[in-house]
């Protein structure tokens, strides 16, 4: 479960979401078929077009199944695609220090965006809002400093 190395990151820790009742939480790969049953399912990802180009599929979780009733317990974050390939990045793609890591995550995966609310047109960045508060500043500086780098290239 290489999910729980996120408990050891720079990283928010992910809320603990938990259902009772009729059977129902799954993921693509898995949904509880059989009447008894523990599971347990990792972060699922892929790679897109390079090898350290991840996206994100579904989130980790736990699940017991007895006849049809469930009890399961997922790993959740409010921008879950965003939290969790930016810790896919920093677990794989990064080494070093936890600042040293975190700096080079967001300059090998910035998570950089354009976006608009149909009159304005805005830039959001996704490290500032992921990482624990002590990193905040850390984060934000080096998405700065990114941003303009990504800007003289253009």
């Amino acid at each position: 479960m290489k999910f729980l190395k996120v408990y050891m990151t720079p990283l928010q820790r992910p809320e603990i979401k938990l259902y009772i009742g009729k059977r129902r939480v799954g993921t693509p790969i898995f949904f509880p078929r059989k009447r008894i049953a523990f599971k347990s399912w990792d972060l699922g990802y892929k790679t897109k077009w390079t090898s350290d180009d991840y996206r994100f599929e579904w989130g980790p979780g736990f699940s017991f199944v007895f006849f049809d009733f469930q009890i399961a317990v997922s790993f959740i974050h409010k921008l879950p695609a965003q939290y969790w390939e930016g810790f896919l990045y920093y677990h794989f793609e990064t080494e070093g220090s936890t600042e040293e890591r975190l700096r080079w995550a967001i300059d090998g995966f910035p998570m950089i965006h354009h976006a608009s609310d149909g009159k304005n047109r805005y830039i959001v960045t996704y490290w500032d809002k992921i990482v624990r508060k002590r990193y905040v500043d850390l984060a934000t500086r080096e998405t700065r400093r990114k941003y303009i780098e990504i800007l003289k290239k253009t």
